[in-house]
This record gives C-alpha cells, structure tokens and sequence, in this order.
C-alpha cells in the first residue's frame, strides 16, 4: 500500500526514495520512477506568485462557466468518518470509471480491492494524517485526491478526475489541486507536497523538483538468494521496458495485460 510512504498500513514499502541498508539478507535498489514535488509556500501571495495572471484567470473562468453551466462547485477537504464512509465508495466507482478498459495494478477496480484503503484513510484521517480531497458539482464527485500527510510532507497518493467530457472541460483535477494547495498554504505545518509517481501536465504546472522513486528488491543472503535476487532484477528490467519503453510495446502490453484483467473478472463472477 502507498508506494513509498511509510506507515503502519504500508511498514516495509517496495518503493523507496532513499536507500536503507538491509538489516538482512541481500537487497538491490532499482531505478523505477520519479515523483514531482511542490515547494509549499508560506504564504498565499507567495502561492499566487508562482503562476502567471493568465494562469489565475483560468481558474476563475472555470469555475465561473461549471457554476454557469451546472450550479455550485464545492471543492474541499474532507476528514470526517461520517462523510468519509459516504464519499468512499464513490471514489471507488470513480476511480473504476476513469481506469475501465486500461490495465491498472491498483486494486481499486473493485469494491474488494479497495476496501483495505478506505479503512486506512478513514483511521489516518482521525489522527490528523489522511484526508479526501473532492471536488463535486452537478450532484456528482468530479475529482478526488487520496491525501495522506506526514508533516512537514503531504503525499497526493491517488488522484483521479471524471472522464465524462462534460466535466473535463471545466478541469475539475485542476481546481482541486489548487484547493488543495491553498489550505496546505492555510495549514502552515508543511513545506512539501509530494505528487508522486506519474508525469502528467497538471503535475508539472506546479513541480518545483523531483526525486528518484526505486524498487527495493530483497532476498536472503545464499546462493538460491543471490539467484532470486538476479532473476528479479532482470525480471523487473523487463517490465520497466514494457511501462516506459517505447510507446508502441507500452500500448500493446497494456491491451494484454487489461484483457487478462477483464478475464479474471469473468473467472471470479
């Protein structure tokens, strides 16, 4: 759970953007990704500074035109059990919308599979370290972003926007990163976000650097270890091919690879 932020729900992470030694064992440290990290201002004119005029009235022309043309929009954070227990489901069905037909190795496909994470956020968010970012209009959530905070860091750990064109056009996902931004700003107790793995434009409009994300790859300190531990890394080498080679093997793995998915649905019904 969680890539590489570490916590009681995800105590040993696969991914890591630093390099502890193995406190056993043998372990190798991959290059997988990076993740774009956000400066956090410290003020709300320092926020606005770091965009452009044309940029900022973009903003308020979207929300004006969705207002216009399906009423209010609420963009906010959420952090009560209460509604937390009502919105998760629907970040769910959400998150099920935006990745149908694409191959995704989350879990969140199905109400099963994400069940375990919406536990964990609603216990994190008790305890002032998890929060569900939502934008919602038109008597539907548009946007979430799955948030999980350990001071001074904040982790955008899944984010998703509706794939309804309808929607899209206003950039819910932008607006709520905005939001999201703002009361970070508000909040005075951070100084990063972390946006984590994936290299989309609405990440880059505010990345103030990046970090290296590798996979940690662990065997025992034998033989049979030492040959695990190369057929791993070789293994890994191939799928790092797959996901970040050339677009045309990226395509036709991710076809393949949603097929089996669909498949496998099939099979548990």
């Amino acid at each position: 759970m969680f890539d590489y932020v570490q916590n009681e729900y995800n105590p040993e992470p696969r991914f890591t953007v630093a390099h502890p030694p193995a406190t056993s064992g043998l372990v190798r440290y991959l290059p997988y990704s990076e993740a774009i990290v956000v400066d956090v201002p410290n003020t709300s004119e320092e926020l606005a500074e770091r965009q452009d005029a044309r940029y900022w009235a973009e903003i308020r022309r979207r929300e004006r035109r969705f207002t216009d043309a399906f009423g209010p929009l609420s963009v906010r954070g959420v952090t009560d059990p209460t509604e937390l227990a009502d919105l998760l489901p629907q970040v769910q069905a959400l998150y099920a919308e935006r990745w149908s037909g694409e191959y995704t190795s989350l879990p969140w496909k199905r109400p099963a599979g994400f069940a375990p994470y919406a536990d964990a956020l609603i216990d994190l968010a008790s305890k002032g370290r998890g929060e569900l970012a939502v934008a919602e209009g038109d008597g539907r959530l548009l946007a979430f972003s799955y948030c999980l905070y350990e001071r001074p860091w904040a982790y955008m750990y899944q984010h998703a926007a509706t794939p309804q064109e309808r929607y899209r056009r206003f950039g819910p996902g932008k607006l709520l990163l905005v939001d999201l931004l703002r009361r970070l700003v508000a909040d005075g107790g951070f100084e990063h976000l972390d946006l984590m793995l994936g290299d989309a434009a609405y990440k880059r409009e505010w990345e103030s650097w990046r970090r290296d994300v590798h996979v940690a790859i662990h065997a025992p300190d034998t033989v049979i270890g030492r040959a695990r531990l190369w057929t791993r890394t070789m293994a890994h080498q191939a799928r790092s091919e797959v996901q970040f080679g050339h677009p045309w093997l990226r395509r036709g793995a991710k076809r393949a690879l949603a097929g089996a998915e669909s498949l496998t649905n099939v099979v548990r019904r």
